[in-house]
């Protein structure tokens, strides 16, 4: 028998239409290039689920919600089945707090500046936003640079949580910005053009001018990369390389503890996080170009059994 006529001969159909009437989807703030935002449900949407499942089954509640996809909103629906189902995990994901450089306007990529006043309260801010929201980790990730440490220090400090092991790695650094690292972005913008400056900050493949390594921004001569190859030291990157640094870290390291049901938070910074944010969400270039992360804001990123994106959202 067709699933239609199933569900009309179980009175699962009339049932649907009151059911889907209390969907509600609110005005929610989200980023650019963000998926859906999290619904809402009244308090009758919420008792008939409770009811499908309790009173007619689990498998027959599926069809509902497979019928509700079909009729309503696919993404959102099949969001909505995995949520209630249980079937689901959260991990945060943070752009540090403004930083000195960020204040003055300039390509900062691996210079390791430390943050403005203003991005040490965002920091705290952010922090007593997850409290705010009861959120809680086991473990933590961020660069090593001190912009992006600081941050989730300062998070985690707020949280009452300074004492979960959190991993540094360079491979969550800034996007490395060559000559351009300590250039103020309107100088560049006079000497090279607006469409070329454009480019380099937001071409997925695009390089920007190159250093030497007799370059003082070299950074082989930095004690914190003495570890790595010639090979993994920059002198110019673009996004695809950026990210092609980012996801083994991702894949090899922070995958296996969030399969552990570890909950995680991640501070890095615009272009890591871009770069993750492209692989996560199979972003185009052209989406990517478009994706501005604020600084120190928590962006919940819910993942289904998969690791694959459900939806996500900023809190404030």
């Amino acid at each position: 028998m067709p699933m239609a006529n199933i569900m009309e001969v179980n009175g699962i159909k009339p049932a649907l239409a009151r059911f889907s009437n209390t969907v509600v989807m609110p005005k929610a703030h989200k980023p650019r290039g963000a998926g859906l935002a999290r619904p809402s449900f009244t308090g009758a949407g919420v008792v008939s689920l409770i009811l499908f499942k309790v009173l007619i089954g689990f498998n027959t509640a599926k069809l509902i919600y497979l019928e509700l996809i079909n009729k309503c909103f696919y993404k959102t629906g099949w969001s909505l089945f995995r949520y209630f189902s249980g079937d689901m995990q959260k991990i945060i994901l943070i752009r540090h707090g403004e930083s000195i450089w960020n204040l003055e306007n300039r390509f900062t990529g691996w210079t390791d500046v430390d943050l403005s006043d203003d991005g040490y309260q965002q920091a705290k801010k952010a922090g007593q936003v997850l409290k705010k929201y009861d959120y809680n980790f086991d473990y933590g990730f961020t660069s090593l640079l001190k912009r992006s440490i600081k941050t989730i220090h300062f998070v985690l400090e707020e949280l009452d949580q300074l004492w979960i092991p959190v991993q540094k790695s360079w491979r969550l650094n800034e996007r490395f910005y060559g000559a351009l690292q300590g250039m103020n972005k309107d100088e560049a913008i006079a000497k090279y053009g607006l469409e070329q400056v454009q480019k380099w900050r937001r071409d997925t493949n695009e390089h920007p001018p190159a250093i030497t390594k007799d370059d003082a921004r070299y950074p082989g001569t930095d004690l914190r990369y003495k570890g790595l190859t010639e090979r993994e030291i920059p002198l110019t990157e673009n996004l695809s390389e950026t990210m092609e640094r980012v996801l083994p870290f991702w894949n090899e390291i922070i995958v296996p503890v969030i399969r552990q049901n570890q909950k995680v938070i991640i501070c890095a910074h615009g272009n890591s996080l871009r770069a993750l944010i492209k692989y996560m969400d199979n972003l185009s270039d052209e989406d990517v170009a478009q994706l501005e992360i604020p600084t120190a804001v928590p962006w919940v990123y819910e993942l289904d059994e998969g690791l694959n994106t459900i939806r996500h959202y900023y809190l404030e």
